[in-house]
């Protein structure tokens, strides 16, 4: 079962390139962008990493998110992930992407899915976006609506899937694994593949935000990760040729693990918040420039570019040993042969 460390295959191929000349140092712009475009969001999901559903405050104006485009273009950006809070409670959500896809930049939404109906679901095939992520946390709504706080939201969420099928949008699953939902992954491989999704993608659940307040009542024992990873084992054995899995490579140094696969260079990505800061990782707590006063090119060129070698996140990463330090409690290895890893 086991096969030869995703990371270090990673690590030792990112190591040749660049030793070879093929990669540089640096890139002069990032080439993925993650955008969260608001704070508000109607849903409260008790794992979530950003703290959602928060009054929405300073966020940038239209205007002002035109003109960051107008800078990714510039910067020659090749593709924007928008999400939130929910990407879709912004009203100018059609505008931005409009904007995006004149200019042929790729574009990718991040969304609980309740937002979508027909009329949305045709409105996006018409601005071709690339994908849309959907989060499905529960194989019923009973599952599913407790962890995401809504009454109703499986419903919604698991009819804006078929509704962007019908309009041939890709569309993939996100599960994020808690204590009250993670013996439902096999089931939920089995609705996606019910509703002929090509990708189903779990991830490590990150220990910010609202995870940390609800730690208590969502964290996995070792023995629970066992049984969530046995699960989607199977899950990956039975549907093998229907639907491709897509899952974190587990280490026992999971932090370490997760900072040297985003850190190696050349960095390629940044975040930018609804206010117009920008950020290095979701897992960091630092906030780098003002797009309001300062250009997305002095951000990269000045903080994120060479982030990960900024002495403050370097002191912040040596601070830890493990992810699961950010709240303490273990992780356990993982990588399979059937599931592929990230």
């Amino acid at each position: 079962m086991e096969k030869a460390n995703f990371l270090i295959q990673y690590q030792d191929k990112v190591k040749r390139l660049y030793s070879e000349g093929i990669l540089p140092e640096y890139f002069k712009a990032p080439i993925f962008l993650l955008w969260e475009l608001t704070d508000k969001c109607n849903l409260s999901c008790i794992h979530c990493y950003y703290n959602s559903n928060r009054k929405p405050e300073n966020e940038l104006t239209t205007k002002e998110a035109l003109g960051i485009i107008d800078q990714l273009v510039k910067m020659k950006v090749f593709e924007v992930y928008l999400t939130g809070g929910e990407a879709l409670l912004r009203e100018d959500w059609p505008i931005l992407v409009e904007r995006l896809r004149k200019h042929n930049m790729q574009v990718g939404i991040i969304t609980n899915g309740t937002q979508i109906d027909e009329s949305t679901a045709k409105k996006l095939a018409d601005f071709k976006v690339k994908w849309v992520q959907i989060s499905i946390d529960g194989a019923s709504p009973e599952v599913h609506d407790k962890v995401r706080g809504l009454a109703g939201g499986w419903e919604k969420s698991v009819n804006a899937i078929r509704y962007l099928s019908r309009n041939n949008i890709r569309t993939h699953v996100s599960f994020v694994p808690t204590k009250i939902n993670f013996r439902d992954v096999k089931k939920v491989v089995g609705l996606c593949v019910e509703m002929g999704l090509e990708y189903f993608v779990t991830d490590m659940l990150v220990l910010t935000g609202r995870a940390v307040k609800n730690f208590d009542d969502i964290k996995l024992r070792p023995e629970d990760y066992d049984e969530f990873y046995n699960l989607l084992e199977d899950a990956a054995k039975t549907y093998c040729d229907r639907i491709t899995i897509i899952a974190p490579s587990r280490e026992k140094d999971t932090l370490k693990t997760y900072v040297k696969t985003r850190s190696a260079t050349p960095n390629i990505w940044g975040i930018i918040t609804p206010q117009g800061t920008c950020r290095l990782d979701l897992l960091l707590p630092f906030t780098y420039g003002d797009l309001r006063k300062q250009s997305l090119e002095y951000v990269w060129n000045n903080f994120l570019k060479d982030g990960w070698r900024r002495p403050e996140v370097a002191e912040f990463m040596d601070s830890l040993n493990k992810m699961t330090d950010l709240v303490k409690h273990k992780t356990i290895p993982y990588v399979s042969n059937n599931i592929h890893c990230q």
